[in-house]
C-alpha cells in the first residue's frame, strides 16, 4: 500500500481500488494458471467461484495485505508452473527463473510466509531432477530463484530494519496438543468458502472427496500446488496463534483447483 498512500495519500477509496484491481489480477492469473491443465469452460468455472465467493469479495473492503498476497504468491506459482519445461534453449532460462526469484521475493514482503514458495519450488525441481536422473541439468530451475531471492532480502535487509527474526520468538509457545486442535479449526474454516447455508456443508464433503481422487491421480502432475498447499498448513497449525480464514487465501485456489479435477477424473471413470 506504500506507493498507494505516497501517490493518492491516505485515501480509503484508493486502497479499497487497489484490492480490486489486485483481485482481478488473481483471476485472470488463477485463468491462466488452471487452462494449462483444463478445458476453456472448466477453467472459467474455477475462475467464477472465487469472482463471486463473498468471503472474497467482502475481503476487498478490508485494508489489509490478505488480496495484495493472494495475488502475489498465485503469480509466483503461475511462474513456476509455466516456465516447468525443458523446451526453453539453455540462454532464454536465465532470465524466468530470476522473474520466478523475483516474484517470491514480492509475495515475502507482502506476507513472511511467502518464504514458503521457495522450499516448495526447491523440493519440486529436486524431486523431478531424481526421478528424471537430470540433477545438474535442473540446478539452475531452483538455483537461478534462489540466488535472486537472497540478492534482493539482502539489499532490502540493508535499506530496511529486519524484523522477521522476532518470529521466531513466539515459537516458544508452541505446544504440540494445539496441532489437532488447529488442524481441525483451520478444516472448518475453508468450509466457509461453501457459504453458511444448509446445503454447504454437504458441499464441502463432496469437494473433500474430490480433492483427495484428484491429488492421489494427479499427485506428480500438481506436486507443486501440494507442496505449496500443505506446507502453508504445516505453517499454520504449527504457529501458536490461531488465524483467521483470511490466511487460507493463498491455499483455497489448489484445492478447489485439485478437487474440480478429481470430480472431472471420477466423471470420465463413471461415463
Amino acid at each position: 500500500l506504500t506507493p498507494v498512500v505516497a501517490l493518492m495519500g491516505l485515501s480509503t477509496l484508493s486502497m479499497k481500488l487497489l484490492n480490486t484491481l489486485l483481485f482481478l489480477a488473481f483471476l485472470l492469473t488463477l485463468y491462466f494458471l488452471a487452462r494449462k491443465r483444463l478445458q476453456h469452460f472448466d477453467s472459467l468455472a474455477l475462475v467464477a467461484l472465487f469472482a463471486v465467493n463473498p468471503i472474497f469479495l467482502i475481503s476487498q473492503d478490508n485494508i489489509l495485505s490478505d488480496i495484495a498476497f493472494l495475488f502475489l504468491s498465485t503469480f509466483a506459482i503461475f511462474l513456476m508452473d509455466y516456465w516447468d519445461a525443458d523446451a526453453l534453449p539453455a540462454k532464454q532460462k536465465y532470465l524466468p527463473q530470476m522473474l520466478i526469484g523475483l516474484a517470491i521475493f514480492a509475495a515475502f514482503l507482502t506476507r513472511t510466509n511467502g518464504l514458503l514458495l521457495l522450499p516448495s519450488l526447491i523440493a519440486y525441481e529436486i524431486f523431478f531432477a531424481v526421478k528424471r536422473r537430470t540433477i545438474k541439468a535442473s540446478l539452475s530451475r531452483w538455483l537461478f530463484p534462489l540466488i535472486t531471492f537472497l540478492l534482493l532480502w539482502g539489499i532490502f535487509s540493508i535499506i530496511f530494519p529486519d524484523g522477521q527474526a522476532s518470529h521466531l520468538e513466539h515459537y516458544q509457545n508452541f505446544e504440540f496438543s494445539q496441532l489437532w486442535r488447529f488442524s481441525a479449526a483451520y478444516i472448518r474454516m475453508a468450509g466457509e468458502f461453501f457459504g453458511e447455508n444448509a446445503v454447504a456443508p454437504f458441499f464441502y464433503v463432496i469437494f473433500g472427496i474430490f480433492f483427495f481422487v484428484g491429488f492421489f491421480s494427479k499427485f506428480k502432475e500438481n506436486l507443486l500446488f501440494s507442496l505449496y498447499l500443505f506446507s502453508t498448513l504445516l505453517l499454520y497449525v504449527s504457529w501458536p496463534y490461531l488465524q483467521g480464514v483470511r490466511f487460507l487465501f493463498p491455499i483455497l485456489p489448489f484445492f478447489v483447483y485439485i478437487s474440480l479435477q478429481g470430480m472431472w477424473i471420477l466423471a470420465q471413470q463413471l461415463s
